[in-house]
């Protein structure tokens, strides 16, 4: 098996983050953490879960412009993370995605691995449509070797390699992200809407934590 690092870049997250968190836990070896200045109680959680768990750290960070803006530098925040991480093997998670796979997927792969997003939109409605939503259809690596493979330069770009932008191999492992149903009132957002959460699989639903928040 190979050992296998994840990061997670968060802002505010704390309506979700123990969900994201609880979602990979047991399926890498090391989980990196790096805040940008959260106000909402997402560092508190973050810190709090580096307490309970020891193959979990927390960093923090200055923001350089809105998240996705021209300023925000994706690439660069990237592959700081990137360098920190301890095994070659990444694995890329936000703060507002659940990883729905088998827990011995990640380090059993040995190839980038491009995992389709289930975007979950306003009221957990299911975006399933081209147009419903600019990430749509989205397909990305969220799994590869950095020492062959690295974060591309482009804004909210994704994994490349020295022949060119990278599209893996697919297993049926998918994220499901909760950008939209987070947003405004972003803190009073959580999965207690039951049409959203009735969306993950009865197999996948929200494990319980071992660290008592």
């Amino acid at each position: 098996m190979n050992k296998v690092s994840a990061y997670m870049l968060v802002k505010d997250e704390a309506w979700f983050i123990k969900h994201a968190l609880g979602s990979v836990l047991a399926c890498v070896d090391d989980v990196l953490i790096v805040d940008f200045a959260s106000v909402d109680g997402t560092k508190d959680i973050a810190e709090e879960y580096a307490r309970c768990y020891s193959h979990v750290r927390v960093e923090h960070a200055v923001q350089e412009g809105p998240r996705h803006s021209a300023a925000w530098l994706e690439g660069h925040y990237r592959r700081y993370c990137v360098d920190k991480l301890e095994h070659d093997w990444v694995f890329v998670i936000d703060g507002d995605e659940y990883y729905d796979g088998h827990p011995d997927l990640l380090r059993t792969f040995n190839k980038p691995l491009s995992l389709p997003t289930i975007n979950i939109g306003p009221g957990g409605t299911l975006i399933t449509k081209v147009g419903e939503t600019p990430w749509y259809p989205d397909l990305h690596v969220r799994l590869y070797d950095r020492r062959t493979h690295w974060w591309s330069e482009v804004k909210h770009g994704g994994v490349t390699s020295a022949t060119g932008t990278e599209l893996g191999s697919q297993t049926d492992a998918t994220l499901w992200h909760y950008h939209a149903l987070g947003k405004e009132p972003r803190r009073t957002a959580t999965l207690t809407n039951p049409q959203a959460f009735n969306l993950v699989p009865l197999s996948r639903r929200i494990p319980v934590s071992e660290c008592d928040l």
